[in-house]
């Protein structure tokens, strides 16, 4: 609110500094942006903000059913089910119901369209592919700061074969220009509350590998071995996709995009493993987990489709974790009258003046 408020009393300078300054760690540009025309359209009603929340995964079910263009139609069918199944799964609350959220969504998926629309349109111009890839990155690195290693991922899978070389290393030096231009040029100011890789990760690397697969798992009930089983996975599909076939290939955005949020949660654990393991378990990672399970899963059965004995297994495992995702998402539909409850406590807490923060910080995420 104090952004809206002051924004348009500012000086030309104020208002671009305010749309790229910090918080925490963070630069929510394109965030900022809904925040004005929600105010201008909605007198800041949240209107468009949970509209925004509600439509962009969306986004993500386009992308991956593009991505399996060439499917059958009942697979096609069944694979935007199971997408819808992930994407809305009510796991992830808290980025649905907290209207800033927008932040969240656009961190995962402005990378994941950035990496379909590179592989798209590529063509044999390494400077059309150089900008694409340097627009991207720039796009990314102001949605939050994990952003900022959007074109990790292109470097470390082009960098396997002759033909597209050139590109990862245009995009070693797009990402030391963004990290320069985030860090250094513009103002910058770490976090003091949060950890570090000498104090934190080095003298306990067991908890920080510990920390990154329960991320992982998270969805599930076993979420260290269910981090282990994506990463063994996702380690034999990367061979395959190495050795295999071309890197230029609409497969291969799935197989960017997990890249990205492993890098992401490398990152996130160096900041937040001081605070304890079962941090790793927040509502609202599930949005970045939610869709790299997604990608993961969708990658290995298109592996397996074109073996005829795997037929049966291919038609038959989306349909069940179509079910299985159905079911798990009615639990947590029966939890959302719950948090009805919780947030008229909080709003009537606040109403009567009594700093109920137990109450209040179970709805309304201090600043």
């Amino acid at each position: 609110m104090p952004f809206v408020l002051q924004y348009p009393d500012a000086t030309f300078g104020e208002k671009l500094s305010s749309l790229v300054g910090q918080h925490n760690e963070h630069r929510f540009f394109f965030t900022r942006l809904l925040f004005l025309a929600d105010n201008a359209l909605f007198d800041s009603s949240f209107v468009l903000l949970y509209t925004f929340n509600a439509v962009i995964p969306l986004l993500g079910v386009w992308i991956v059913l593009k991505c399996c263009d060439e499917r059958r139609p009942l697979v096609r069918a069944v694979i935007i089910a199971s997408c819808l199944c992930f994407l809305y799964h009510l796991f992830q609350r808290e980025n649905f119901t907290w209207e800033f959220q927008s932040q969240f969504f656009l961190a995962y998926y402005l990378p994941l369209l950035g990496y379909y629309l590179i592989i798209r349109f590529w063509t044999d111009s390494l400077l059309k592919n150089a900008i694409m890839v340097a627009v991207a990155a720039l796009m990314c690195a102001f949605t939050m700061a994990n952003g900022v290693v959007f074109a990790l991922p292109l470097a470390l899978l082009f960098m396997w074969n002759r033909e597209t070389r050139p590109i990862a290393f245009v995009a070693l030096a797009v990402l030391v220009a963004v990290l320069t231009l985030y860090l250094f040029i513009l103002p910058y100011a770490g976090n003091p509350d949060h950890g570090s890789f000498t104090k934190d990760v080095l003298p306990n690397l067991g908890r920080y590998i510990l920390y990154i697969l329960t991320y992982i798992g998270s969805p599930f009930g076993e979420e260290v071995l269910f981090g282990s089983i994506f990463v063994l996975c996702f380690v034999r599909l990367l061979w395959l996709s190495l050795t295999r076939e071309s890197l230029i290939d609409l497969r291969n955005v799935l197989l960017l995009y997990i890249l990205f949020y492993g890098a992401t949660a490398a990152v996130t654990g160096i900041g937040r493993v001081n605070f304890g393991v079962e941090q790793a378990l927040e509502s609202r990672y599930l949005t970045p987990t939610l869709l790299a399970w997604l990608c993961l899963l969708i990658l290995g059965l298109l592996r397996i489709e074109t073996a005829k004995w795997h037929r049966r297994i291919y038609n038959g495992v989306l349909p069940f974790l179509a079910v299985v995702a159905l079911v798990t998402q009615y639990d947590k539909f029966k939890e959302v009258g719950l948090h009805g409850v919780e947030r008229d406590t909080a709003r009537l807490a606040l109403c009567l003046g009594i700093e109920d923060e137990v109450a209040i910080e179970r709805v309304y995420a201090r600043a």
